[in-house]
């Protein structure tokens, strides 16, 4: 019998590097918060990107998953903008489009 799976809630982002060396890998597991919230709702994401080469102050999209499944209800909705961070170092600018779900 195989393993019951549910669907992932993720959003998509139009996402601006804000460092001048962001990463050429397609994905990465990062930390991030909604703009509003400030730091204090900082948590943990996984970021799979359109274009693998980053590429500083260029527009990439983006597809942004909570890390946990219990953090899932912290995507911010459309028009909203997640800060992306490294540490304490903010990356990234991601300006959500759009939601959705799929077994990951």
């Amino acid at each position: 019998m195989s393993p019951v799976t549910k669907p992932r809630r993720f959003v998509i982002a139009d996402l601006k590097w804000l460092i001048s060396d962001p990463t050429n890998q397609p994905s990465a597991g990062l930390t991030a918060f909604r703009q509003a919230l400030g730091r204090d709702d900082l948590f943990s994401v996984y970021v799979k990107f359109s274009r693998s080469a980053g590429c500083s102050g260029a527009w990439n999209k983006a597809k942004i998953y909570a890390l946990a499944e219990e953090m899932e209800g912290r995507l911010p909705p459309s028009g909203e903008i997640l800060m992306i961070t490294a540490g304490s170092t903010i990356v990234a600018e991601a300006r959500i489009t759009s939601d959705g779900a799929e077994i990951v």
